[in-house]
């Protein structure tokens, strides 16, 4: 089974309370940003912290946060650790400025996205030239 991690942007915001619970089914969870003044409530307790030395310990990551995966898809080391890895990435804007950062070259290390609404599965395809799986 590969081991899958999961990487939101900031704890007690509005994507990681989406991705939260899939640590209930085994899958780990880091933070690109582990301090934040924002508090829901949700109380996360000692978030993970992204890093590079934590993506060696992986065969999967799955990205949730467009600006800062563009940022890593440009940098060497990242790039280095992601070789032979499978890269996802779910959209949860619909934000054009952020999807413009899709057209890239970079972005074609993606291996899978998704999208939660038909309108930007559209966007997606038509940014970067691949199919976005549609999961409402």
């Amino acid at each position: 089974m590969k081991k899958t991690l999961v990487i939101a942007d900031c704890p007690d915001w509005a994507i990681s309370s989406l991705v939260r619970p899939l640590k209930k089914i085994g899958v780990d969870l880091a933070y690109h940003y582990v301090n934040t003044t924002k508090n829901t409530g949700t109380g996360e307790k000692n978030p993970t912290h992204l890093t590079v030395d934590l993506l060696k310990k992986y065969d999967q990551a799955h990205f949730h946060t467009i600006r800062a995966v563009d940022s890593m898809l440009r940098d060497k080391e990242v790039i280095d650790t992601l070789k032979g890895k499978r890269l996802i990435m779910t959209i949860h804007t619909e934000r054009e400025a952020d999807l413009q950062l899709l057209k890239g070259d970079h972005w074609h290390r993606i291996d899978d996205f998704v999208s939660p609404t038909i309108c930007q599965k559209e966007r997606v395809r038509q940014l970067t030239g691949k199919e976005a799986t549609y999961i409402p």
